[in-house]
């Protein structure tokens, strides 16, 4: 919730979509496939893959599974969107932030979300640039890629 803070962004989280009923997401305990029902009424970004992609990027997400969370690239995000110009990087193998996972499964199947960032620098708000404009500001969302 502190990215929701200073971003201005009612987004604080982002996951991706297995299915209509399952995400794969960087939680603070790490990366773990969740039930989409106990994410009911929270501001999030559910992100489903687009096509043929969909395959790959959920594969790449799966097998992260159990891989750590990045709360040092969190920090890094917070400073950099505070403090315009500085570049702070804790670039950490296996550890991911939320927007940051999503991004790099949407990467590893070849389709590039946001050309503008590396995906160490992409928060949850960035997703909402995906969303069609008359559902930007509810409370759940679905943003997707093409």
């Amino acid at each position: 919730m502190l990215v929701s803070l200073l971003t201005r962004s009612p987004y604080y989280h982002v996951a991706l979509g297995i299915d209509s009923k399952r995400l794969v997401e960087a939680m603070a305990n790490g990366v773990v496939q969740s039930d989409i029902e106990s994410k009911r009424g929270e501001h999030f970004l559910v992100t489903p893959a687009p096509n043929k992609k969909a395959e790959r990027a959920v594969r790449w997400a799966k097998g992260k599974i159990g891989d750590g969370y990045d709360p040092n690239d969190l920090v890094a995000i917070a400073l950099e969107r505070t403090f315009k110009g500085l570049h702070v990087h804790f670039v950490t193998g296996d550890r991911y932030t939320c927007a940051e996972f999503v991004t790099m499964a949407f990467k590893e199947a070849g389709h590039i979300l946001f050309p503008d960032l590396d995906p160490e620098e992409v928060i949850p708000a960035d997703f909402a640039r995906l969303l069609p404009v008359e559902k930007s500001s509810g409370t759940e969302g679905r943003a997707g890629g093409s």
